[in-house]
């Protein structure tokens, strides 16, 4: 061992076969906080609430608050972020 040999560890016996354990990385979570602000359709459409409709609402017009309170459709081009983050 002083002579510069290497310490052999205790090996493991050659006729005993050890099983690999397949270790998958964890299931993504869903954004709770964006699960919670839009609704997936039947279709698959996912739908969301206005913006602009929690304060500052007497300088508006009655006709534009009420279209703000229909829900409206995710645009195209945020679909792919948004079904990222609720994995769907």
């Amino acid at each position: 061992m002083e002579d510069g040999s290497p310490v052999s560890l205790q090996a493991r016996p050659k006729n005993k076969k050890v099983k690999k354990e397949i270790k998958y990385m964890p299931k993504m979570k869903s954004k709770k906080a964006l699960t919670k602000r839009i609704k997936v359709t039947g279709s698959g459409k996912v739908c969301r609430h206005h913006a602009y409709v929690s304060h500052l609402a007497p300088h508006k017009t009655h006709k534009q608050k009420r279209h703000l309170r229909k829900e409206t459709s995710v645009s195209k081009s945020d679909m792919k972020r948004i079904k990222y983050l609720i994995q769907e």
